[in-house]
């Protein structure tokens, strides 16, 4: 099975270390040319695979279906591809509420998945995991994987 994930931290951690081996030993007043700079800058990674691309937040190319480029730059979020041999038929995993249950003080939201997250939602707003819940009232959690599976977690905090 192939597939290729990189997490938030992740991809800020490489385009980090991009930007400060290329800023050498600048100093503040480059710094601040430099990140205006950045806004432009483009950086991808190209990622060859031993199989045809079927999900991917990247660029698939063209020609060849195996070959799929990322801008990290302008990247949001994670970045993942996945192959025609690579199944998910899992739903997200949502943490710190449980359907129809009701709650007397505010919840803390965590959700994840196996392969990558497409939206999360609550009460049809995005939403990142780790969110705390302090508004009063029933609340709809829908959080989507790319492949399409789905977890609805309907709750009420006091």
């Amino acid at each position: 099975r192939s597939f290729f994930y990189m997490s938030d931290d992740e991809t800020d951690e490489l385009l980090q270390e991009t930007i400060e081996g290329t800023m050498g030993g600048a100093d503040s007043s480059e710094e601040s040319e430099y990140e205006e700079m950045l806004k432009d800058l483009t950086f991808d990674m190209k990622v060859k695979f031993p199989k045809k691309v079927v999900v991917t937040n990247g660029k698939v190319s063209k020609n060849n279906r195996n070959v799929v480029t990322f801008d990290i730059m302008k990247a949001s979020g994670s970045i993942y591809a996945y192959t025609s041999d690579y199944k998910d038929n899992a739903k997200p995993v949502v943490k710190g509420v449980q359907n129809g249950k009701r709650y007397k003080k505010p919840v803390m939201i965590k959700f994840s998945d196996k392969s990558a997250l497409k939206t999360s939602t609550l009460d049809g707003k995005k939403i990142k995991s780790g969110k705390k819940v302090t508004a009063a009232g029933k609340h709809t959690l829908i959080v989507e994987d790319v492949f399409g599976n789905k977890t609805v977690v309907k709750f009420t905090v006091k």
